[in-house]
């Protein structure tokens, strides 16, 4: 009656009867199948026996002096029975015990375990964790347990363990320091920048070394200098536009939250439908006009700079796979120059089927002061400084002393050319293309 050891197909019923049958040394039984409401089958019942005999195996084998905590969804409820559950569940539940209950309270009586989350009252919303898909009754199936064992003149069961939760750490060096930008509405902080900064650009000789770089660094450094004395820096300011209006907000919540539960009891009605979308839209377009920036504001406040995790990468040949930060930029790096530095193949025939245009001569004259004022007044402000770190309201408050210094280091350039190393830089982000391996370059956009 018994299955061969080597078989692949699923087990008889006469099998598993046959396998109970030896295990209880039984030779001769008269079976009759009974079902019972909310009963599992005989295979299911093998399960579970066997998970609560290996639960049984692992705390036995901790220390008897070790602190036990078992956290899980047991699919179990304990039910009324005060006595039956004395010293292991003390706070009364209104539900009825299932078989799963009964195995849980005999571990934890054998085990001398407690189950802490039906030790204290609870409020109604966080009495239970699970709801019954189909008769749509709360049940609290998920529980903690903790060994009985506590301090001589404890009164009540208490845990002397502490738990401490940390946050995650932020990666990355200290957060970057903003100028406050705010001050150069007025006009007497903008009056005293501008003053500030043209004495410290008259001051600086360069006639010892002309050179793009060494004028950068100085204009740069002027700048920087500049900024820090008369304006300073931002500190953080968080807006609570969020809290002062906190009454009308939960009043949108709570009409969309009705909205919402009327359209769960009846998914097919459209009305209810069309009603929950509305209220929705109209949440959305509220909470923008309170205030739009200040949401997003408040966000990254809370959660802090966003950080890329880099994926590892393969080599050139596919052969090696690169896992170390350092590793990581020098495969990009090469990435990169095989793909800008390529040698274009072009032939003669194609370029001479364009259309030739006239040749402007005015493209090869010096920049004028002009020009550059006019590219300066084009800038649009609140956007971020680059790598030198100066925002371009600095740029177009900065006075007509800064467009000129700005001028002379153009017209080095120009004539010598070369360009500041800052200038010269740039930064490359890399976008997967959500195809094909993470770790070849080939499959990212930069």
């Amino acid at each position: 009656m018994l299955d061969a050891d080597d078989s692949n197909r699923p087990e008889r019923r006469s099998a598993l009867i046959a396998h109970e049958l030896s295990r209880l040394d039984v030779d001769i039984a008269a079976l009759s199948e009974v079902r019972f409401h909310d009963v599992g089958s005989l295979r299911a019942w093998r399960r579970k026996d066997r998970f609560y005999s290996e639960l049984r195996g692992h705390i036995q084998s901790i220390r008897a002096d070790d602190k036990v905590i078992i956290l899980g969804d047991f699919n179990a409820r304990v039910g009324q029975d005060v006595d039956a559950s004395k010293g292991v569940s003390w706070q009364t539940r209104r539900w009825k015990r299932n078989d799963n209950g009964r195995l849980l309270l005999e571990l934890c009586t054998e085990q001398q375990l407690v189950i802490t989350n039906t030790t204290l009252p609870a409020k109604g919303q966080n009495e239970t964790t699970w709801m019954h898909p189909w008769s749509k009754h709360w049940h609290l199936i998920d529980y903690v347990l903790v060994r009985q064992k506590r301090p001589q003149g404890c009164p009540s069961h208490q845990s002397d363990a502490q738990l401490h939760f940390k946050p995650k750490p932020r990666k990355g060096g200290p957060p970057t320091k903003k100028f406050d930008l705010e001050k150069l509405q007025s006009s007497e902080v903008k009056a005293d920048f501008q003053a500030d900064l043209q004495s410290k650009l008259e001051s600086v000789d360069c006639r010892k070394d002309p050179s793009p770089e060494t004028l950068w660094d100085q204009l740069k450094t002027a700048i920087l200098q500049t900024s820090e004395e008369v304006l300073g820096f931002t500190t953080k300011r968080n807006k609570d536009w969020f809290d002062e209006n906190n009454q009308e907000i939960q009043e949108l919540l709570t009409k969309k939250r009705s909205a919402h539960q009327a359209h769960l009891a009846q998914p097919s009605c459209p009305v209810k439908k069309a009603v929950f979308r509305l209220i929705c839209s109209n949440l959305q377009r509220k909470l923008r006009e309170i205030q739009n920036e200040g949401f997003y504001e408040a966000l990254k406040v809370v959660y802090g700079p966003t950080h890329h995790v880099q994926s590892p990468l393969r080599s050139a040949d596919g052969q090696v796979l690169f896992t170390d930060k350092t590793s990581i930029l020098s495969r990009w790096s090469e990435h990169f120059q095989a793909l800008f530095s390529a040698d274009r193949v072009v032939q003669d025939s194609a370029v001479l089927r364009i259309c030739q245009k006239p040749v402007i001569e005015e493209l090869d004259e010096l920049p004028s002061i002009e020009e550059i004022s006019k590219a300066i007044e084009q800038l649009k402000c609140g956007k971020a400084a680059g790598v030198d770190g100066i925002p371009p309201e600095i740029w177009k408050d900065g006075g007509p002393t800064l467009h000129s210094k700005l001028h002379e280091l153009l017209v080095c350039c120009w004539e010598q050319s070369k360009l500041p190393r800052d200038l010269r830089d740039a930064v490359l982000i890399t976008l997967y293309k959500n195809k094909g391996e993470k770790s070849d370059c080939s499959n990212y956009r930069g």
